[in-house]
């Protein structure tokens, strides 16, 4: 695509019309005093074309790879108007089986954040920040208040450390904010103190109640440094920073970080269970990748649902769904365990019948639950 595309390096090697690629052909067209109008949209039409036929062929292909952004689920949920499901025609997943993998070990606090001592402020230039204790969602919190005056900038919290990485892991941070949204960075910094790894979330919803946010090392990537790539084992320092989005003021808590080992991805299908079924029609036909059998529900059933546990952590990228003709549902929802325990909503769904393409990336849900 960049070489069908390309134009600079065309326009200085190439002298022969003959030879011109479309973009330079199309640039050639227009003067210093007129243009031809009209040649030009019927070229723009010609150098499109190719393009638009390739996307027609391959597109089954492009909505896979932009399905493969992965999330992580242990339960997911369909609670709906529903009324029978083909196929769970795919789960785009991420991973492959671990087999026996050993125990993990519990969980690592860094910081109960009951004192702001390890902590040090480092605002930008026209930015005022300021550190104290508050109450957290078990015992204290660190407080950060903060105002972009100017509009811009950036508000970090530093705190030295000693960690060793697993292969898997997450950073769990119990957290609540009250501001406009601003991008959250969470920065891993070496022994060097010149190589550093982020996270970094642009245009972050801060949740007004206690919520429990997880960054996985897949989404911990290189950022600077004389290392230039490659993952982080040894950290030596870590990093919140609060980066102008929308500015303005605001405050943010930050309670109980840990370090959490992720277990190997599970595989195999799904078990799934139902609100009701009708004779024949049982909530693991919905999982059992035949188009020719469906879950349906009992025609009682005013809220039906079907469940699908995974027995533990899996990453999805997304969810297809086959309804059976003429018996899908105007209106649905898809909803996962969270961390907190119950069920949070990742998608309300306006039903059309066929097939429903439900993008999820970056959604987080329970660890694995019974």
């Amino acid at each position: 695509m960049s070489q069908w595309n390309d134009f600079l390096w065309p326009l200085i090697v190439l002298s022969d019309e003959a030879k011109f690629t479309l973009p330079v052909a199309l640039a050639s067209l227009s003067g210093e005093h007129v243009q031809d109008t009209e040649l030009m949209m019927a070229g723009s039409v010609v150098t499109v074309i190719p393009v638009l036929i390739l996307f027609l062929a391959l597109q089954r292909h492009y909505i896979r790879g932009v399905m493969m952004g992965a999330s992580r689920a242990s339960v997911i949920r369909f609670p709906a108007v529903a009324l029978a499901i083909g196929a769970i025609a795919s789960l785009a997943r991420t991973g492959a089986s671990a087999g026996a993998a050993p125990p993990l070990r519990p969980p690592v606090v860094i910081d109960a954040f009951d004192s702001t001592a390890a902590w040090a402020a480092f605002p930008a230039d026209g930015v005022q920040m300021k550190l104290s204790s508050d109450a957290g969602a078990q015992g204290k919190a660190l407080r950060i208040d903060f105002d972009f005056e100017k509009g811009g900038g950036y508000a970090v919290v530093h705190r030295a450390v000693n960690l060793t990485l697993p292969d898997r892991y997450a950073f769990a941070l119990t957290m609540r904010g009250e501001r406009l949204r601003n991008n959250l960075e969470i920065k891993l910094i070496d022994s060097t103190g010149a190589n550093v790894w982020w996270c970094n979330r642009r245009d972050f919803d801060y949740p007004r109640a206690w919520t429990t946010v997880l960054t996985r090392h897949r989404q911990i990537t290189f950022a600077w440094g004389p290392t230039g790539g490659g993952d982080i084992r040894r950290v030596a320092a870590i990093e919140f920073a609060v980066t102008a989005g929308q500015g303005g003021k605001g405050t943010v808590w930050l309670d109980q970080l840990e370090l959490r080992d992720l277990p190997p991805p599970v595989e195999g299908a799904p078990k799934a269970r139902a609100s009701s079924a009708q004779p024949g029609h049982g909530a693991a036909l919905a999982v059992d990748a035949d188009s020719l059998t469906s879950w349906r529900s009992a025609s009682t059933d005013k809220r039906p649902w079907i469940e699908l546990d995974f027995g533990g952590e899996r990453e999805l990228s997304g969810l297809v769904i086959d309804w059976a003709k003429g018996r899908h549902p105007r209106r649905y929802s898809v909803e996962a365990l969270s961390e907190e325990g119950g069920w949070r909503t990742l998608r309300t769904v306006e039903g059309d019948g066929g097939r429903d393409w439900i993008f999820l990336p970056e959604t987080e849900s329970a660890r694995p639950c019974a």
